[in-house]
């Protein structure tokens, strides 16, 4: 049987329903679909557990040596891949506020690479750092001018630090950006993932070894070592793959042996099993690519709208359930195909 010939009956198949296009393109779509969004889902939250992990300062820890962290060193850390941000501290004179005389601020001094610890994006330059709920205490905004007993200063940003088990010297606080002139007591790395080597790196900035500083973890309330590669990498729907494999199986095979006196008939009346097993898989492909590239299409759409993780690879990775089941549903058609035996074909005429 020629090549045009079996196109042109599968195609006459598929048009007058015989192939079933529907039920196939549903039932496989829907099971594939519920794999995919559980596989989704679950890296998801993975992604959601690393970010509130960073987010909490659970990935930022800091070197303190009184007067021996050289700031211009500190801050050159960021420029290291597995560093995000980089900078050093000291603590400074207190401050009072025109507008709240009575009130005694905590305040810090800063190399310029903090701001990137306390996620400051754009601070004016030579304005000062204010904590979040100072400045709603104080009703400041970025830009604002504001009084004190050591002259006036400029709010040049504003930065998030709640308490939620972090070290809270910077809480209610003021870090005033400094040239790194002179040595400073504490240099923080915010990196991830965690790498042991990072500890090396922070003790490196240190100026005087004869009394090796501490090194410690801003917020512990997380747990000290989250290895998000190790939940990836043992998650349950790691194995939707073989899920896949199976629901493609099982209705391929299904919706081929529902035609098993047709495919019969077709050998009795002189039908080449390579010619039939090839309609057969024509067939089963008229519904299961229309299925994996909806799914394909319907993973990447929800990846990029959440922002889960980085789109292309999230998408090999989810998208492998919908090409696995769609291939699987055309060996499944094939292997139902196959068992027909022409010898049964009267008796399957008869049972009807």
């Amino acid at each position: 049987m020629r090549f045009s010939t079996i196109i042109d009956e599968a195609q006459r198949n598929v048009v007058s329903g015989t192939t079933r296009m529907g039920v196939g393109f549903l039932v496989v779509s829907a099971l594939l679909a519920v794999l995919a969004l559980a596989d989704l889902l679950t890296i998801a939250g993975i992604q959601n557990t690393t970010e509130r992990y960073v987010a909490s300062g659970s990935a930022t820890r800091g070197l303190v040596a009184a007067h021996s962290v050289d700031a211009t060193a500190c801050d050159a850390l960021a420029s290291i891949d597995t560093i995000q941000s980089s900078g050093a501290m000291v603590s400074s004179t207190a401050l009072r506020f025109s507008a709240a005389p009575a009130v005694s601020v905590q305040t810090f001094a800063a190399s310029p690479g903090f701001s990137a610890v306390l996620d400051i994006t754009d601070p004016v330059p030579g304005g000062v750092w204010m904590e979040a709920n100072l400045a709603a205490t104080l009703h400041a905004r970025v830009g604002d001018i504001m009084p004190t007993q050591l002259g006036v200063i400029q709010v040049g940003g504003i930065f998030a630090w709640p308490q939620d088990g972090r070290d809270q010297r910077l809480s209610f606080a003021i870090v005033i950006p400094r040239l790194p002139s002179e040595a400073f007591d504490e240099c923080w790395i915010t990196a991830w993932p965690i790498n042991d080597a990072n500890d090396i790196l922070l003790r490196s900035t240190q100026l005087a070894m004869s009394s090796p500083g501490e090194i410690g973890q801003i917020n512990t309330r997380l747990g000290t070592n989250y290895d998000a590669y190790a939940e990836f990498s043992m998650r349950l729907t790691r194995f939707t793959p073989l899920g896949a494999l199976v629901v493609g199986l099982s209705v391929g095979y299904a919706l081929s042996r529902l035609r098993r006196l047709e495919y019969a008939s077709a050998l009795h009346a002189g039908q080449t099993r390579s010619a039939q097993l090839l309609t057969c898989a024509f067939e089963a492909l008229t519904w299961s690519a229309p299925s994996a590239l909806l799914l394909i299409v319907i993973i990447w759409a929800v990846t990029a709208a959440f922002s889960i993780g980085e789109t292309n690879a999230v998408l090999g990775i989810v998208g492998r359930v919908p090409l696995i089941g769609a291939a699987a549903s055309i060996l499944g058609a094939m292997i139902g195909c196959a068992q027909v035996r022409e010898r049964n074909f009267f008796r399957m005429f008869k049972n009807r």
